[in-house]
């Protein structure tokens, strides 16, 4: 493969945006997404980090120290931001879940509830866009809120994509003419 300065990639900048399992999917990079999506807002200067991982074990046998064979035993796989606005979607959301009465008190789900939603994540380069599109999930961490006054407080957050029936777990949508095959 040669060498090609043009096939890099920078996520200098992007959007976040989460809706209800089942909402219109997008069906390009570059539409706006369906009315039912909500935009994040403004995400911690670390942007996302995608985590893509697979668990194996090794095959080993009697007659050698060396293992035979790898099998894959299970697939994660991950999305984790730092939200830095906080208004009634973006705590809903962090929160698991829960409904608000008015806009002064929000009362948490009750714990057994799944807040399963959809994610797109758009990353742009320029007129580059990656666009990673996840039909369910869920988030299954919220990190330390921390208020202090040397920065933001902000809202840690790692979602998980799941399977649903007749789904992928995720697709990504490209508008780079620098994706090239090999």
């Amino acid at each position: 493969m040669p060498v090609d300065a043009d096939e890099t990639f920078i996520g200098a900048t992007g959007r976040i945006y989460v809706g209800a399992v089942g909402s219109t999917p997008p069906t390009n990079a570059t539409s706006s997404p369906d009315a039912a999506f909500f935009d994040l807002g403004y995400v911690s200067e670390d942007g996302p980090a995608l985590t893509p991982a697979k668990t194996s074990e090794a095959l080993m046998g009697w007659q050698s120290f060396f293992q035979l064979r790898r099998f894959v035993t299970g697939i994660d796989f991950s999305v984790t931001f730092a939200l830095l606005q906080h208004n009634q979607e973006t705590i809903k959301l962090a929160m698991g879940g829960g409904t608000w009465t008015g806009t002064t008190q929000f009362t948490p789900a009750d714990p057994s509830t799944l807040d399963e939603r959809a994610l797109i994540l758009d990353v742009q380069d320029g007129s580059r866009t990656h666009r990673w599109y996840f039909p369910k999930g869920i988030i299954t961490d919220t990190g330390e809120i921390r208020y202090n006054r040397a920065g933001g407080a902000m809202f840690t957050l790692t979602y998980a994509p799941e399977l649903s029936e007749g789904d992928n777990l995720f697709e990504i949508f490209f508008n780079d003419s620098e994706i090239s095959a090999t």
